[in-house]
Parts: structure tokens; C-alpha cells; sequence
């Protein structure tokens, strides 16, 4: 269970160091306040209070990006889909 833990926690930590987008700049902290060793030394519910933090901050990232997806979709519609039927953007 433990090698388990290990396992996950150093995946985390890989795919942040190769991905500085793998979670919001707020969340950078839960991979930079400790170094992968001493987390990896830390008892075993710490390591899973920390995975849960690590994909509650993956959740709000993801939500955030959907949001954004969302907004720029429903904003640029209007750019696309002209009320007359006929495109505003005239080709030169």
C-alpha cells in the first residue's frame, strides 16, 4: 500500500516538474514546500491528505479551464454566427 502511495505521489511530482501548468500558480506550493524526498518520508495519511489536495487543485484547474472554454465559446459565437446570415468580416 505504502509502494502504492510512493508511486503516486512521485507521478505528481514528475508531471508537475515536466508541466509548471499541471496546477493553478496558487497550488504551486504543494509541490515546492517539500522536496519529493521529504514527502515521500512523510507517514502515510499525510501522503493521502496531500494526494486529495493535489486532486481537489487538478478539479479547480479543470473547472476553470471548462469556464474559460465556455466564456471565449459563447463570447466569439457572435463573431462566427451573424444574426443576418452573412459574415461581418469582409475578405480583402
Amino acid at each position: 500500500m505504502l509502494h502504492n502511495l510512493h508511486t503516486q505521489v512521485s507521478d505528481h511530482y514528475a508531471a508537475y516538474h515536466n508541466d509548471s501548468s499541471y496546477v493553478l500558480p496558487r497550488h504551486n506550493y504543494l509541490f515546492k514546500q517539500r522536496s519529493l524526498e521529504d514527502r515521500l518520508k512523510q507517514s502515510y495519511d499525510y501522503m493521502k491528505c496531500w494526494l486529495r489536495s493535489v486532486d481537489e487543485a487538478q478539479d479547480i484547474l479543470k473547472f476553470q479551464l471548462l469556464h474559460l472554454r465556455e466564456t471565449s465559446a459563447s463570447f466569439f459565437a457572435s463573431f462566427h454566427q451573424p444574426e443576418n446570415g452573412k459574415s461581418d468580416v469582409s475578405l480583402i
